[in-house]
């Protein structure tokens, strides 16, 4: 297994990639027939081989008058279709009119209207509920199987998606990824290459069953206070949005993650295995709730309302990390 990289400092979590199926009826329309990016070592739509852009930004096409001029790049989605120029918010440091012109060199960050996300499928396991499907040497859940992977459904502000109302919904295109040495190093792209991430919001109140963990001063990287949630169950389960990248394979939906919570409980090591890995609350000064029998450093087994849903991902050298935060309505605990 893999170490996640989108786990904060109290929690150690190991990535098992268990790929989620389901498609939305509603949205078929904007998903694509193939979730997952293809590489190619030749120049296709507009994206060049490393020895044209990456290694020298020379990214040239011979003229009719035999000189060469600049390739303008094209921003293509996780659905596999072309950004129109349309749903373009902003350029930085130009004009939208110059959207079609935009050479490698002149591409910096680009937002556009719309995100992508995936549909869950509910899966939640745990080893101390589902003790008797539990390999400790594996970590892993005999009766969880590896599904076909799900594909991407592009998503904008005022749709409605999974019973929540998406309140903002923006992606964002740059040459993060495109100038990693890794991907130079192979000498490949995938037509998605420029994704940058995104940043979505929905509207609407989900119910949660899991491990409410608070943390101390003692771990680096958060405050004393701050809150992680680590679901066990949901009644009511919001659309995905976390992706994996590797140079060699390109853009997948991240399925469901085995997060290790050990060295701050008195249950000992627990393994939770679901789609939403952790969920950030904030810090318990941000409210006014009762969180007595809720103790500091430690994970409580407890039942949660939250609102205001945030998720935002973005490239981190060369993988992608991905962050879920809520508003805390409501949190009882669990005896």
């Amino acid at each position: 297994m893999k170490l996640s990289k989108n786990i904060p400092a109290f929690i150690s979590a190991f990535a098992i990639i268990c790929c989620t199926a389901c498609s939305n009826k509603q949205n078929q329309d904007q998903s694509s027939s193939n979730g997952s990016s293809s590489f190619s070592s030749e120049s296709s739509s507009g994206f060049l081989s490393d020895s044209d852009s990456s290694l020298n930004n020379s990214n040239t096409a011979s003229a009719s008058d035999g000189t060469s001029k600049k390739q303008a790049v094209k921003l293509v989605g996780l659905d596999g279709k072309e950004v129109e120029k349309g749903d373009v918010i902003s350029i930085e440091n130009a004009d939208i009119s110059m959207f079609d012109e935009m050479t490698y060199d002149e591409l910096t960050n680009v937002t556009v209207k719309g995100a992508f996300v995936t549909m869950p499928t509910g899966v939640f396991r745990n080893s101390i509920d589902d003790a008797e499907t539990f390999d400790h040497d594996s970590r892993t859940f005999s009766d969880v199987l590896e599904n076909e992977e799900s594909e991407f459904v592009k998503i904008y502000e005022g749709d409605e998606i999974c019973g929540f109302k998406v309140s903002s919904a923006v992606s964002y295109y740059n040459k993060k990824l495109a100038s990693n040495q890794e991907v130079i190093r192979l000498g490949g792209r995938c037509n998605e290459i420029y994704y940058g991430g995104s940043d979505i919001e929905l509207e609407g109140t989900a119910e949660f069953t899991g491990y409410f963990g608070i943390a101390d001063d003692k771990f680096y990287g958060v405050n004393n206070g701050d809150i992680e949630f680590c679901p066990t169950s949901c009644s009511t389960p919001f659309p995905l949005h976390s992706v994996s990248f590797s140079a060699r394979e390109g853009f997948k939906p991240n399925g469901a993650f085995a997060v290790m919570i050990g060295d701050v409980t008195k249950l000992g090591e627990v393994i939770l295995y679901s789609e939403y890995n952790y969920i950030n609350l904030g810090n318990i000064n941000d409210y006014d709730l009762d969180f007595s029998g809720m103790e500091v450093g430690e994970y409580t087994k407890a039942k949660i309302t939250i609102d205001n849903i945030k998720m935002h991902s973005e490239p981190n050298q060369s993988f992608f990390s991905s962050r879920t935060s809520a508003r805390l309505v409501s949190v009882e605990k669990i005896d």
